[in-house]
């Protein structure tokens, strides 16, 4: 059984991995730079030196890190669908993810806000969130309803 759920987690995190590209992509064209935030992040993060290596580089330590919190996240939704209470679990993984992430930033990689504005750091991985979560709940309609039935009927 955890085949789907390994397969739901790998979906939801490439959806969130191609919901941040897709927003610094937009916003480095703007620029009229459209792989400067990978091209920097891989050279600064991962020390490649090469362009194309540092984009490619980046592009799968990316990838591969959502596809993990996108697995964590499915096995937890999983479990709710058994145990309603584990979707507290759920929200408390996305919030501490969130603060973690840019609690990381700041406190080891500060100089990444040198380059990228910090608020479109969070506006990518609310994005990121957004497009992870839509295709949680259109997968665990149930449980959703679930939820915000329950939320509706708190006093």
């Amino acid at each position: 059984a955890s085949g789907p759920v390994l397969r739901e987690g790998a979906v939801a995190g490439v959806l969130g991995a191609a919901a941040v590209a897709a927003w610094f992509l937009v916003l480095d064209a703007i620029h009229g730079d459209p792989l400067r935030t990978p091209r920097f992040l891989g050279s600064a993060m991962l020390q490649q030196e090469d362009p194309l290596g540092a984009v490619l580089s980046y592009s799968i330590v990316h990838v591969v890190v959502f596809i993990g919190f996108g697995i964590a996240g499915a096995f937890l939704l999983a479990g709710a669908e058994h145990r309603p209470q584990l979707l507290l679990s759920f929200v408390m993984l996305y919030v501490a993810f969130e603060f973690f992430f840019f609690a990381v930033v700041l406190v080891l990689a500060r100089w990444v806000l040198d380059t990228l504005a910090g608020w479109t750091i969070v506006v990518g991985n609310l994005l990121a969130g957004a497009a992870m979560l839509a295709y949680y709940f259109r997968r665990h309609r149930a449980l959703a309803l679930r939820a915000t039935r329950g939320l509706s009927e708190q006093p």
